[in-house]
């Protein structure tokens, strides 16, 4: 029961040993067609919904267009036709449902779509050769399975790459005969089909609608002009104008815009308010920005931010 308690607290964030200081989109800098396709907005710009109709208009169009893509480009290749490969993997057709009916989800931003794929592809067949080197294998095919979509679905969860058609890519290494014979090279195949998703997402998405929300990290920050990871709230080449940060502190960890650089004493105070609130009963987050104070604010701490200057965080 001790154990049962330690992982129901237990908590983990590969982001954080991976992007400790989370780097700023400079995608604002590109020319505004090519920015445009590559999902940023400008935060002034007011956002135009669309219909149902448009959005079933443009799924449509995505899904068809990106399955017959990939197909043709397979039939084209003889390094992939060398292997009886089929013409498409058929987790493809959910993760072009997901991908163009549900733009805005975080399941199908481009860091899940590609790397969930790829990492269930892999970890699938890693797991299948093992097992192929036992004569029982045939017999053992259903075990081979099971085990290669639940060790799919833990490494997207751990690398945060959750993509329920990658768990399909997994599975389907496994136990299609079709799709196993292919060995490594359904790497190729799973990667020729996750560049023309992307590619046409980004083409087609951007037309009236938006893809991606974010690229890499997931944003924060979500206002009429999207997420933070896409750009920060201020015209080209205007400078920054001085405004008020704030960060939401929670018992989970700390979130801030990521286009707000923090140094190590900064980020050692947020990581000191977070650990604080874990321990604390009864509180489950607390807000903190820099300012003045405010009315029943419990406690202060100073830091030095990267331009010198003393700034202090309360309670609020």
């Amino acid at each position: 029961m001790r154990i049962l308690h330690t992982l129901r607290t237990l908590n983990f964030d590969i982001d954080n040993y991976l992007f400790p200081y989370p780097p700023r989109c400079r995608l604002y800098l590109l020319p505004r067609p090519i920015s445009h396709f590559l999902g940023w907005r400008d935060p002034a710009s007011p956002v135009r919904p669309t219909g149902n109709v448009t959005d079933w208009f443009w799924a449509f169009v995505g899904a068809f267009a990106s399955i017959a893509l990939v197909e043709a480009i397979v039939k084209a290749s003889p390094q992939i036709n060398s292997h009886d490969a089929p013409l498409i993997v058929g987790s493809f057709g959910a993760a072009a449902i997901i991908q163009f009916h549900t733009p805005s989800s975080p399941l199908a931003q481009p860091r899940p779509l590609v790397l969930g794929h790829l990492l269930s592809a892999a970890s699938a067949i890693a797991i299948t050769k093992l097992f192929a080197l036992s004569q029982h294998f045939l017999a053992l095919r259903w075990l081979v399975g099971a085990l290669s979509c639940a060790t799919a679905s833990l490494i997207m969860g751990v690398t945060k790459t959750v993509h329920p058609p990658a768990g399909a890519t997994a599975l389907l290494a496994a136990v299609d005969p079709g799709v196993r014979q292919l060995g490594w090279w359904l790497m190729l195949h799973v990667a020729v089909g996750c560049a023309v998703m992307l590619g046409l997402a980004c083409l087609l998405m951007n037309v009236q609608k938006r893809w991606p929300v974010w690229w890499v990290l997931e944003g924060v920050e979500r206002g009429s002009g999207g997420d933070a990871e896409m750009g920060p709230p201020w015209e080209d080449g205007a400078e920054e104008p001085q405004r008020m940060v704030t960060v939401t502190v929670t018992e989970k960890g700390t979130k801030l815009p990521e286009w707000v650089t923090l140094d190590r004493e900064e980020r050692a105070v947020l990581d000191a308010l977070s650990e604080r609130l874990r321990k604390t009963s009864g509180v489950n987050s607390g807000r903190y920005e820099r300012g003045e104070e405010s009315e029943g604010s419990q406690f202060s701490k100073e830091v030095t931010t990267l331009d010198g200057s003393a700034r202090k965080w309360w309670r609020v």
